[in-house]
């Protein structure tokens, strides 16, 4: 049994340091950074913009918001659903075969971890308490292979997930970057006045 915690152990870190960039995605930015959306107001401070420089501020912000919330939807649900990001951003076809191999993955892990169970198990997964009873008898030991499969399918599915996320965050910034997709600065109201909308146009 300890090899399957420390296979699941190192599963979650895998996972984690994976999953890492997911946070960088809307990475935080100070206020000449925000200045420098706009060309030409890079050397002043915010107290000395004019009404006109920061309703384009305001316009300018507004878009990258948009813009970021789109790149990191598309990565998030390729990473929740591998391919579904694809079709998000206009690529369906490598989508279809980011959900294919998700479906692969997923069936012939259950199709493994079936055939390797024991005649035994299978019995005592009828009710809830065969099943204590098998696991109080010692016997789990006989399905360690059935978790080895399941672990190596959930590594494999974790796999996918990871590799069509950081697909689908590259095809939205290259549609951003491409002119395929645009934004419009939005306004939207909320229960403490007027505020940026995050809404996409494209």
């Amino acid at each position: 049994m300890k090899y399957l915690f420390s296979a699941l152990a190192f599963l979650l870190m895998f996972s984690g340091l994976q999953a890492q960039p997911m946070r960088d995605l809307v990475p935080p930015f100070a206020a000449k950074d925000l200045l420098a959306l706009v060309p030409g107001l890079e050397d002043k401070t915010v107290a000395e913009l004019t009404l006109a420089e920061r309703a384009q501020l305001s316009d300018a912000l507004s878009v990258k918001r948009q813009a970021d919330m789109y790149v990191m939807r598309a990565g998030m649900a390729s990473f929740a659903l591998p391919g579904l990001g694809q079709f998000m951003t206009g690529k369906p076809l490598e989508g279809s075969l980011f959900m294919v191999a998700e479906a692969g993955i997923m069936g012939a892990t259950m199709a493994g971890a079936w055939y390797l169970m024991p005649a035994d198990l299978r019995t005592a997964m009828g009710s809830r308490d065969t099943m204590r009873a098998y696991m109080i008898s010692g016997n789990m030991t006989k399905a360690l292979p059935v978790m080895g499969v399941m672990a190596g399918g959930m590594t494999l599915s974790l796999v996918d997930a990871i590799l069509s996320s950081r697909l689908a965050i590259a095809g939205a910034r290259e549609n951003i970057k491409s002119g395929a997709v645009t934004f419009e600065p939005r306004l939207m109201s909320s229960h403490s006045g007027m505020g940026m909308g995050f809404g996409i146009g494209f």
